[in-house]
């Protein structure tokens, strides 16, 4: 994900070079697929998350971070884009996960 860099940067980018935003949000969607099945088929083996359709699960984090993190909600918003990745990360998590998996999750956010 692009959490590292600024929020203006961000929209300059979107804004100006829109054909090179296009390969970047493209990019990141795939890696977010890959990354999130693989984290969800992991998390359901040993028992850390709600046994539902992974790829459903893949799908609905994927769509609520790319519509967070659209121009129009940051903008209209009082949330940097780190955060509101984040809080949309444990709204998402905290909804998926088992009792053992809300216990492990919590300890582990902590720490990022």
């Amino acid at each position: 994900m692009l959490i590292g860099l600024s929020d203006r940067w961000i929209n300059d980018l979107r804004i100006h070079l829109p054909a090179l935003w296009q390969e970047i949000d493209d990019f990141r969607t795939k890696r977010l697929n890959a990354a999130f099945t693989s984290i969800i088929n992991e998390g359901q083996k040993v028992g850390l998350i709600k046994s539902l359709p992974a790829e459903m699960i893949v799908m609905i984090f994927v769509s609520t971070l790319k519509g967070v993190i659209n121009n129009e909600f940051l903008l209209n918003s009082k949330f940097s884009y780190k955060e509101a990745i984040e809080t949309s990360l444990r709204i998402l998590f905290t909804g998926i996960l088992t009792a053992k998996g809300q216990k492990v999750f919590q300890k582990s956010f902590k720490k990022v």
